[in-house]
This record gives C-alpha cells, sequence and structure tokens, in this order.
C-alpha cells in the first residue's frame, strides 16, 4: 500500500484548497476509480513555527493498524520508479533514508517505510508535547538509532542539480558527479528547492523565466532535468 498523504498547512496542494466541494469530489471520485483509498484524518496541531505547526499530522499512518507495513512520501514529491521491493525488507518499526543535507545522523521522514501501531503513535505524540519537536523531529528522537537505512536515491532533493558540491549526497568525494546517471537511479524526487516555489504554484515556462534553477552555463545538463521533474509533476497533478 501507498499512502499519499502529504503534511498539512502550506505544503498541501494550494490549488486544491482553493477548489469548488463538487470540484474536490470529482477529484476525490477519480482517485477511488484508480483504487486508491481516500481517508480523511483530524489535524494534528503543534505549537512553534506555523509552516510546521500540522505536521505532526502525517504521524497518523501509524494508525493504520489494517496493514502489515505502508509506504510514505510526502506529496510534494515525485515517485520515478516502483518501490514495491520495500515490502519485502527485514521487518523494523520504521526504515527511512538519511536526511544527506543535514549534519548526520539525521533521518528523513518525506519517504518512510512503516510498520503500524497506535501505541508507537502515541509515543511519538507524548515525545512532540513534553519536549517539542515536529515530525522530522519526534521521528528522530524516538528511530534515529533504531530504524533501518534507505540510500540517498530514496530522498533525491530536487535543490541537488543546483549543487556544486555533491559530496554529501554521493557519500565520499570520490565518486564523480553524473547527474543524469543518479537521477536515473533515484526513486523518489522530494521538491526542497528554496527560493523556487512548490511545483504546483509556478509552471516550468514560469520557473525558467524567474531564474531560480541551476544556472546554464555551467549546469546546463542539471538545469534540464530539474525543469523536466517540474514538468512531469505537473502532469501528474491531474491524478492526485
Amino acid at each position: 500500500m501507498v499512502v499519499c498523504h502529504g503534511t498539512a498547512g502550506k505544503l498541501l496542494n494550494e490549488t486544491f484548497l482553493k477548489e469548488s466541494s463538487e470540484a474536490v469530489a470529482e477529484r476525490i471520485h477519480a482517485m477511488r476509480a484508480m483504487g486508491v483509498i481516500v481517508r480523511g484524518v483530524r489535524i494534528l496541531k503543534q505549537k512553534g513555527d506555523p509552516f510546521w505547526a500540522q505536521s505532526l499530522t502525517k504521524l497518523r499512518f501509524f494508525e493504520l493498524e489494517q496493514y502489515k507495513r505502508l509506504i510514505y512520501f510526502d506529496v510534494d514529491g515525485l515517485v520515478l520508479k516502483s518501490m514495491n521491493h520495500l515490502f519485502r525488507l527485514p521487518s523494523a518499526p520504521v526504515a527511512m533514508p538519511r536526511a544527506y543535507w543535514l549534519p548526520q545522523p539525521t533521518m528523513s521522514d518525506q519517504l518512510a517505510v512503516v510498520e503500524p501501531s497506535v501505541e508507537r503513535l502515541h509515543e511519538l505524540l507524548y515525545q512532540a508535547e513534553t519536549f517539542g519537536g515536529f515530525d522530522m523531529d519526534v521521528m528522530n528522537d524516538l528511530y534515529n538509532h533504531q530504524c533501518l537505512v534507505l540510500p540517498n536515491e530514496y530522498d533525491f532533493l530536487s535543490g541537488e542539480l543546483r549543487e556544486l558540491n555533491h559530496t554529501n549526497y554521493l557519500g565520499n568525494h570520490l565518486v564523480q558527479w553524473n547527474a543524469t546517471a543518479e537521477l536515473t537511479k533515484a526513486y523518489y524526487v522530494h521538491f526542497s528547492d528554496f527560493p523556487s516555489p512548490k511545483p504546483w504554484l509556478m509552471s516550468p515556462e514560469e520557473l525558467k523565466a524567474n531564474g531560480t534553477g541551476p544556472a546554464c552555463p555551467p549546469s546546463c545538463e542539471e538545469r534540464t532535468l530539474w525543469l523536466s521533474l517540474y514538468t512531469t509533476f505537473q502532469k501528474e497533478m491531474q491524478y492526485c
């Protein structure tokens, strides 16, 4: 099972939020016609930065105990290849890739392979209420040292294509960077690319004009790939 449920608030598709109730109902009907199980959930709110205030809601995937295992990914991303093989990982409460762009060890819950448990959800919410923090903070607090680690290609940041130093992503300075090869190996791309907006807020044509992507030259290959990700996301928006 793939859970297509993203962080609430500003990370949701703002176009979707502005649609009429009839248009939203049509989208839900279309998703159900494709076999997607659509389930409404109560928003969980946390004190602190309002941008992330509702991010704990995503942790409600632990409530889905009718499933032995599920794969979660943030909605502000693009699935490039099937990840069904992740269902066959050794048993663990959660498997996550490293947040390679942050100081290590830090895990990223932008994609997570989860064994649902309401008890685990309660533990995470207690951690958040008692010590503070948002979704990725509390996931690291509790599972940083007992999760399975997924390779970086399961959480490729779109912003990696604008970087000049790729050591953090590649793992060491001896590996030569090849943008096309690395993106071909990637399973999931997360759109994290400040100051570029989320991919539903600006068309690829507008992105070309505003000049926030990889510079060409010298990174013409990266710029072409970067724009293709945004184009693909816009095409996929008709489904979810």
